[in-house]
């Protein structure tokens, strides 16, 4: 998958995993060499949110990142952010079938 990040235009590939309270995060690794990018998503403390719902953090080193999960097919907005910090996350619901395996299991 493309990335549209400011500071990555390699291809991407999507890892789920989980922080420390449970909810669900989501890794950018690169296609070539399955080095880290960035973590796509923000956690905001245990909300007692579903596993396939995110937030994505789309604002100075990970600016792009919204776009390109958009653009993959891997998530959709939900119409909800929430402040993380300084600034706004945006709520997201993964629906990429593959990624919903990771996430259930992990």
């Amino acid at each position: 998958m493309k990335s549209y990040m400011k500071y990555f235009k390699g291809d991407v590939v999507v890892v789920a995993d989980k922080y420390h309270d449970g909810t669900t995060a989501l890794m950018l690794r690169s296609y070539k060499d399955g080095e880290p990018i960035a973590k796509a998503t923000v956690n905001l403390g245990n909300m007692n949110i579903e596993p396939n719902i995110v937030y994505i953090k789309d604002y100075s080193e990970n600016e792009g990142v919204l776009r390109t999960l958009l653009m993959g097919n891997i998530i959709e907005t939900i119409g909800l952010t929430r402040p993380a910090g300084f600034e706004m996350v945006e709520a997201a619901r993964i629906i990429d079938k593959e990624l919903l395996k990771e996430v259930w299991l992990v």
